[in-house]
């Protein structure tokens, strides 16, 4: 039934999100060149569950209402109104993104789910170049994964968190920056 196969999904979005910031937790570890054992990935699931599971229900939820939201629109007789599902689908790859970097940005940050998704869609808006660049990249990898099958497939979660690491510490070292630059031209009043 619909029921069912929708609570397994669900289930499945609940488990697949703070598994995915474990890997990105485990990566960052890694790209700062710390050692981390075989534990360390169950250890950063387990401090990210609760967290991470948060972001995944308040994603998938509003995910699920932009979804209704845009059958909706296509569904009206008026073309006026039709032609406002285009930005819908807009924002569904805006939520899409969103929910993509909010796991790494739940690992820099550790704050609060509500806190991390607002984060997370003020880093993809300030930096819609990277976002859409990262966003392409994964979706490549994720075709290839698919395509190419099992070998790929394997490694696609560490290989999508390692992007996903590098990606949030450029952005976060031009913040660094420009704070940096900010603090000197304020001395200088």
């Amino acid at each position: 039934s619909l029921f069912t196969l929708a609570t397994a999904a669900f289930v499945v979005v609940l488990l697949t999100v703070p598994a995915f910031t474990a890997l990105v937790a485990v990566s960052r570890s890694l790209a700062r060149g710390e050692e981390v054992p075989l534990a360390g990935f169950w250890y950063a699931f387990r401090s990210y569950f609760a967290r991470s599971a948060g972001i995944a229900a308040a994603g998938g939820l509003v995910m699920v209402i932009l979804v209704l939201d845009l059958a909706f629109f296509l569904q009206a007789p008026s073309v006026w109104v039709r032609a406002v599902a285009g930005a819908w689908v807009w924002l569904i790859v805006y939520g899409a993104a969103v929910v993509t970097v909010a796991p790494a940005v739940l690992v820099w940050m550790g704050r609060g789910p509500l806190v991390t998704l607002k984060q997370a869609a003020l880093i993809v808006l300030d930096n819609a170049v990277v976002s859409a660049v990262l966003m392409a990249a994964l979706a490549v990898l994720g075709a290839a994964s698919v395509v190419l099958g099992a070998p790929l497939l394997l490694l696609f979660g560490q290989m999508s968190a390692f992007l996903l690491s590098s990606a949030m510490e450029a952005i976060l070292e031009r913040y660094r920056l420009l704070q940096e630059d900010s603090g000197k031209a304020g001395e200088g009043l």
